[in-house]
């Protein structure tokens, strides 16, 4: 996994190979008119569609921001899910942040629940496909 060449190819990526932006604004470190959103931004936390979900806000803000020739306001707290798939049938819903989990439901979530897997299996591609996507979500 890595950025497309274009972005490989250029000045823009950090030593380790991943666009080099603020791990809470998610504003280039160099080229502040350049903000990072999805599995391209070399962050600490976890390349998912859930984190993509969570960074469109904060830069949306902060291209407002920057427009308006303000700092960056919006903060992106590094959260990040990961389906862990235990046995059939049953999945940990692993949500955490940058301070450690991060539930968004109130139940222990460590561990391995049915209604996970029905959410992954029937869920999950619809809401990418009409809520993420298209961006009503």
């Amino acid at each position: 996994m890595s950025p497309v060449d274009a972005v490989m190819n250029s000045d823009l990526i950090s030593k380790a190979g991943w666009l080099d932006v603020d791990k809470h604004t998610l504003q280039h470190k160099k080229y502040k008119n350049i903000f990072g959103i999805g599995d391209i931004c070399g962050i600490p936390m976890g390349k998912t569609g859930g984190s993509a979900r969570h960074h469109g806000p904060v830069i949306t803000q902060n291209i407002i921001d920057v427009l308006e020739n303000k700092t960056p306001s919006s903060s992106f707290d590094g959260y990040t899910v990961c389906p862990i798939k235990t046995q059939y049938g049953k999945i940990i819903m692993a949500e955490f942040n940058y301070e450690g989990p991060a539930p968004t439901l109130p139940l222990a979530f460590e561990k391995p629940r049915w209604i996970w897997w029905a959410f992954d299996l029937y869920m999950l591609k619809p809401m990418y496909q009409y809520l993420m996507l298209p961006g009503r979500f």
